[in-house]
């Protein structure tokens, strides 16, 4: 009997994209979504199942007795802008250690976490409970026994159908309007922005590595170098031929900024994962779905 992948998060940006990509290779999926779980992203796909959780999280043991699970893949997750603290702990906490503990032990052999870049910048105060509640589970996957891990640390991913309100998809939506001005911060901040396909290519490289791999392993994906905001956002600004006027200076910047973060992919690189796009390629790819 083929293995059945749980998939958290599917109808998020990422987890909607790596859904996709399991279901073109032939993986038998089983997702799970909330009662208010938005399925836009996913309204055209097939050959999955779904299991709807309660807001209680009551009928989990249930989900375990209909299906059997030998991989858990865990995309879904609560940054906790404007909400409390429990309700992250709830999303990023609570449900994975939920799943791990009502699991069959002896049919669940891997659990595949989706952990941030932020967990590396301790004394990051924006975002500071998304990073305590991420860095709180996985001290607890490192104390797991029998169930093999893999923890991914992304990067700033970036791609099409991302949220409207994220910083990347939001500037792309001016610059290709043409919008007359637009206002932002100097920018002088350099990130590893990756291209959401070469994230969702290293969740498929490290699945088909695992029995080389060991009982906890973890990866930082990106593309392995960093680049300021400023030239990223210019990058875009000239790829896509706009008039806008790129205002760097107008928007005061946070406080206490993470001033550099990039990957060190080296052990990701080793299993054969590489990323295939360029900045360019990705952005005329988004530029031309999201039209």
């Amino acid at each position: 009997m083929q293995n059945k992948i749980l998939l958290t998060g599917a109808t998020g940006f990422l987890g909607s994209h790596l859904l996709k990509r399991l279901i073109e290779a032939g993986a038998d999926v089983l997702i799970l979504v909330r009662e208010t779980s938005n399925k836009e992203r996913i309204k055209n796909l097939e050959g999955f199942s779904i299991f709807t959780i309660n807001k209680q999280l009551s009928n989990i043991d249930a989900l375990f007795e209909m299906y059997s699970i030998d991989t858990i893949i865990h995309v879904a997750t609560e940054y906790g802008r404007d909400l409390p603290y429990s309700s992250v702990l709830e999303s990023n906490v609570l449900l994975p250690i939920k799943l791990i503990e009502s699991a069959d032990k002896k049919k669940l052999n891997l659990f595949v976490n989706t952990d941030s870049f932020f967990s590396k910048f301790q004394d990051y105060s924006y975002l500071k409970e998304y990073i305590m509640s991420k860095n709180i589970f996985t001290d607890y996957l490192k104390s797991l026994s029998g169930i093999q891990v893999f923890n991914l640390q992304l990067e700033h991913i970036y791609g099409e159908f991302d949220s409207k309100t994220k910083f990347i998809t939001s500037v792309m939506g001016k610059i290709l309007v043409n919008e007359k001005s637009i206002k932002l911060t100097e920018g002088s901040q350099k990130r590893d922005f990756i291209y959401v396909l070469d994230v969702v290519d290293a969740y498929l490289v490290v699945l088909a590595n695992k029995q080389v791999l060991g009982q906890y392993t973890e990866f930082e994906v990106g593309t392995g170098s960093s680049i300021s905001v400023k030239d990223f956002v210019s990058k875009i600004h000239q790829i896509m031929d706009s008039k806008s006027d790129l205002l760097f200076g107008a928007l005061v910047g946070r406080i206490n900024e993470i001033k550099d973060s990039k990957a060190n992919n080296l052990n990701l690189c080793k299993l054969g994962w590489k990323p295939k796009f360029t900045y360019e390629t990705a952005i005329k790819r988004i530029v031309s779905l999201e039209k």
